[in-house]
């Protein structure tokens, strides 16, 4: 949804990732996850403005650690399992601390939190045995997940209930964004004769 922004990000980032490349990439994909947590922190504290800062800085450090990884010439396969692999728990975490700060239900919290990870693992399936080379089809991405949930937590501050707004439309987005792929790989299976 946001492609054309992201490329203009992503050059963006390559040029500041070459200014950073002697840190370790994986390194940047860990403090994605330590972000993650002080997002629960903020949350739990009732500050929704700081987890909302949080949410974005771990979308900052998920771009950087690949501009990074790409700056020195080590991308390596370890590394990209990795990096999704903390995405996941990073979106499980923050669905987590949105609950635990009582912004919204923890039934609601769990659909979301398998709405954010149901689309991502229907991209990594296709991208692994449906043939796909790349599967980032659909409405929203992980970008367009960290940007809503994100602003809407800087915004509860002052409008409160917002999150439960935001935490619903991650839901709706989430499950499109699952078909969205599936239909992908199915019109990919027909049209490549597998």
């Amino acid at each position: 949804m946001l492609g054309k922004l992201r490329k203009n990000v992503g050059k963006y980032m390559e040029r500041w990732a070459k200014r950073i490349a002697f840190i370790p990439p994986d390194i940047i994909t860990v403090s994605v996850l330590l972000s993650s947590l002080a997002v629960v922190f903020w949350y739990w504290s009732s500050n929704p403005i700081m987890a909302g800062v949080f949410i974005l800085l771990t979308g900052f450090l998920d771009m950087l650690d690949g501009a990074v990884a790409r700056a020195r010439g080590r991308a390596t396969k370890f590394g990209a399992v990795l990096d999704a692999t903390i995405d996941r728990y990073s979106e499980i975490l923050m669905t987590f601390g949105i609950a635990v700060g009582g912004y919204v239900e923890w039934p609601l919290a769990l659909i979301g939190g398998f709405s954010m990870y149901i689309s991502s693992y229907v991209r990594a399936r296709a991208e692994s045995s449906g043939g796909m080379e790349r599967c980032s089809v659909g409405i929203a991405e992980r970008p367009e997940k960290i940007l809503i949930l994100g602003f809407s937590s800087i915004i509860e501050h002052f409008y409160s209930g917002i999150l439960r707004y935001a935490v619903i439309l991650l839901i709706v987005l989430g499950q499109l964004t699952a078909f969205q792929r599936l239909h992908a790989v199915y019109i990919f299976e027909k049209r490549d004769g597998f």
